[in-house]
């Protein structure tokens, strides 16, 4: 036999192989580079399970050329039967599974696209919500088929069949605890803009929901796999007894925070007032502290048990818009009847005209007390809001003293009345002219 011949039945498979090798990478790394720049940037699926899979499938392709190059090129009897017995099964069964899992992926972009074009037609959240909540569970639940069907195929001992049965059943009961979890998280998210439930005390609910999924997935997940929770339970119970006396201030904190999110005697945005020098309005509820902001500018924090124990005023509740009283003094020679008129008459300009004032309102003035050298006289006008009523009061008391300035009526000083004993006398000083 001639050097040729002893060539040429390993060149033509070598090189075939070779082709091989270079065509499937070369066309994984076009598909890496489209499925990046496409399916990544519609957040379908993560950049690392596009990468991951481009890689698997290179290996993939790469193996099963291997495994073509072996049968066709003149290897050893011994060799060969290796290859066709034990290495066949096992080539085979890697093939499926990665196709499998490249068809997979595509099938479930695309589900996942026409849900997500089919949710964004309706008004409902909770579609939205179960559409973002389903991507990861369903990449993992493929995966896992193909690792069952991949594990009915190949030739491995049972036990190893056994081990993977029960991860299959753990992951399966991880993969539901994440769906209800994201179901949930998407959903509060998505409804907080129109719920002043979950807009107030979102936080709070989705830290407590996500760890009761938690808790019970981690329980389950151990029972699965074959862990007497009991002991774990009555574990749990003296350890969470043992925590909780430990963590008491913050633990009343959290179910403080939990009973504002269900009572709602604040919402995020309300203007509370505590007293003089404690007020602002709610920027968070938090699982432990809720953040004021002052109309300083400062940030006031506070412990929810403190809050749920304090008796505040809501300045945002029953209504936004907010009722106040302008109070002024006026001499009682001054005609009353005219002064109230011009009073209620600019309320009732600066109720229309100004942008802070709450509109559908009138603006009412009447005499309030008979006081020592004066009357005292108040408007009523309504504001848009708590905060808006300090620039809409400035603005009544500028216009209101002006008019009373050009109808000639006077705003007294103050007066005070001095009561003496007989026969008490008192000296002026008077001030030398320069």
């Amino acid at each position: 036999m001639s050097y040729w011949d002893e060539v040429v039945p390993w060149a033509a498979p070598s090189l075939a192989f070779a082709v091989w090798a270079f065509v499937m990478t070369w066309l994984v790394g076009r598909w890496r580079r489209w499925a990046l720049g496409r399916l990544d940037a519609a957040r379908v699926v993560s950049k690392r399970v596009v990468v991951l899979t481009a890689r698997i499938t290179a290996v993939g392709a790469v193996t099963l050329g291997a495994f073509l190059w072996a049968l066709a090129v003149p290897l050893s009897p011994s060799v060969l039967a290796w290859v066709r017995h034990d290495a066949e099964p096992w080539v085979l069964a890697t093939v499926f599974f990665i196709a499998f899992l490249a068809l997979g992926f595509y099938a479930i972009r695309k589900a996942l696209v026409w849900l997500e074009a089919r949710a964004a037609r309706t008004e409902m959240s909770l579609d939205d919500a179960l559409v973002e909540a389903l991507g990861r569970p369903m990449y993992v639940a493929l995966v896992l088929a193909g690792i069952r069907l991949w594990a009915a195929i190949v030739p491995i001992p049972a036990i190893v069949q056994t081990y993977i049965a029960k991860g299959t059943e753990t992951t399966v009961i991880v993969l539901i605890v994440l769906f209800l979890d994201g179901l949930v998280q998407g959903w509060m998210v998505a409804r907080s803009e129109r719920s002043k439930v979950l807009k107030t005390s979102g936080v709070v609910l989705r830290a407590t929901a996500r760890i009761v999924f938690y808790i019970v997935g981690a329980l389950m997940a151990l029972s699965s796999i074959g862990f007497d929770v009991t002991p774990a339970l009555a574990t749990l119970g003296i350890g969470s007894a043992a925590v909780g006396f430990a963590l008491q201030g913050t633990v009343v904190d959290f179910l403080a925070g939990i009973m504002i999110a269900s009572d709602q005697p604040v919402s995020v945005g309300d203007f509370v007032k505590i007293d003089e020098n404690f007020q602002g309005w709610v920027l968070v509820i938090g699982w432990r502290t809720t953040r004021i902001l002052t109309r300083n500018d400062t940030h006031i924090v506070v412990p929810n048990s403190k809050l749920a124990q304090a008796m505040f005023f809501n300045m945002s509740r029953p209504r936004e818009d907010y009722r106040f009283q302008v109070a002024f003094m006026l001499s009682y020679a001054t005609d009353l009847d005219r002064a109230v008129h011009i009073a209620a008459e600019v309320g009732e300009v600066i109720q229309t005209e100004e942008p802070r004032a709450a509109p559908g309102h009138r603006a009412t003035a009447g005499v309030e007390f008979f006081l020592h050298g004066h009357a005292e006289v108040r408007t009523w006008l309504w504001a848009k809001s708590y905060d808006a009523h300090f620039g809409l009061k400035d603005a009544y008391l500028r216009r209101l003293h002006a008019r009373f300035r050009e109808v000639g009526i006077v705003i007294p000083n103050p007066i005070r009345t001095l009561e003496a004993l007989p026969g008490t006398t008192f000296a002026v000083a008077r001030e030398a002219k320069s």
